[in-house]
């Protein structure tokens, strides 16, 4: 596990030294925001069809990453 972060760091660090630090957020948003936006639909299309739909009330806030406000519960069975 410590190799993992000392790797990850030093690709961080090397990326963030040939890119601005503005592009690289952009791109790092976009890489992991849209991963969980898919991997949360999915989630919630396999549930519809086992006949247990995801209120709105509830996808939106997991969706939009402000669930902790409105009490919903954690996307994806709470996966850590």
């Amino acid at each position: 596990m410590v190799v993992f972060f000392f790797v990850s760091g030093y690709i961080i660090t090397h990326v963030l030294q040939t890119e601005h630090t503005v592009e690289f957020l952009v791109k790092r948003v976009f890489r992991i925001y849209s991963l969980y936006v898919t991997a949360v639909l999915i989630h919630s299309i396999v549930l519809l069809l086992l006949g247990a739909p995801v209120p709105w009330g509830i996808l939106l806030p997991q969706v939009l990453l402000i669930g902790d406000f409105f009490g919903t519960p954690y996307a994806l069975a709470r996966v850590e």
